[in-house]
């Protein structure tokens, strides 16, 4: 059985050895630069494992007789009859990442209120007094927008912290639910519903001096209401991991527009990748492609 991963996937030691027992398998490292590219790279597979972008019924025209397994939740827009008359199977699974982006939010609260950008290996006093009092988390109010997974376990560590915390769920009322937080931690779930929720009035009325976090989509909330609040004051700073663009992609205009302002802690949506959801997920795809294998 022949295995092809048309990009740079984050399989530990262990499940490599693990896929090599079940087939001949061929890891890329990098993105197909053209369609013509990955329909190359994936010919005479029997096991595709690759990005969503790449499934369309035009492409799956070239493959017959092919399991195709995508690492995260996905739905398309693809023609039923084809994949039947050609045998393929298009397998996703989902994974909420709630460990790793929880640890994320977690790090980013405490680098932001230690300081400990302006303490780790510092050799000379210069703006930042080394004995200055800094903020401690205990009794700091939090409210956390999303009940979903990752709120409610961000909610379980930040009461063991000593933190006062409220969650925003559905048909709350936002406004009075964040007006004395000190942080805002932004765990909604992308849908029409949470679209730009977080506008003008949502930036004016937060506390003066306030922490806004954010692991979703930036069209949740409006970015020139968040800059206007940061250069207002009423931001003191914001943490962002600009989740709505490719992973660890440094030139995307998301995250270069939140690396512009100097009081946005932002990294390159990379908030779930840890060795853990590494495991977790790719032991996932490997359980998958050992049952089809078997069931053949």
């Amino acid at each position: 059985m022949k295995i092809v991963v048309t990009h740079k996937m984050y399989f530990l030691e262990k499940q490599v050895q693990k896929l090599k027992q079940l087939g001949d398998v061929v890891f890329y490292v990098d993105s197909a630069k053209s369609v013509e590219e990955w329909i190359k790279r994936c010919k005479d597979a029997d096991v595709i494992c690759c990005e969503k972008k790449y499934i369309s019924n035009e492409i799956l025209q070239h493959f017959k007789n092919v399991l195709i397994v995508i690492p995260y939740k996905s739905h398309f827009d693809i023609d039923k009859e084809l994949c039947r008359r050609n045998n393929i199977e298009i397998h996703t699974f989902s994974r909420k990442y709630v460990e790793a982006v929880t640890e994320w939010i977690i790090g980013m609260i405490f680098y932001y209120y230690r300081d400990l950008q302006n303490l780790i290996r510092i050799k000379r006093e210069k703006e930042t007094p080394v004995l200055k009092l800094r903020k401690s988390l205990m009794n700091k109010n939090i409210t956390i927008l999303g009940n979903g997974n990752i709120g409610i376990r961000l909610a379980e560590i930040c009461k063991t912290l000593g933190m006062n915390v409220k969650i925003y769920k559905r048909n709350d009322d936002l406004i009075n639910l964040v007006k004395d937080a000190d942080i805002i931690a932004n765990c909604l779930r992308k849908n029409i519903e949470t679209e730009n929720i977080l506008n003008n009035n949502f930036f004016l009325n937060l506390k003066q001096g306030s922490f806004f976090i954010s692991v979703t989509p930036i069209n949740i909330y409006d970015y020139e209401a968040m800059k206007r609040a940061l250069d207002n004051g009423i931001l003191a700073a914001v943490a962002d991991d600009a989740s709505s663009k490719d992973v660890g992609n440094l030139e995307n205009e998301v995250y270069q527009k939140l690396l512009k302002h100097q009081n946005i802690l932002v990294t390159p949506h990379i908030a779930w990748m840890t060795d853990y959801e590494a495991e977790q997920t790719y032991d996932r795809m490997i359980d998958i492609i050992r049952n089809w294998k078997d069931e053949k």
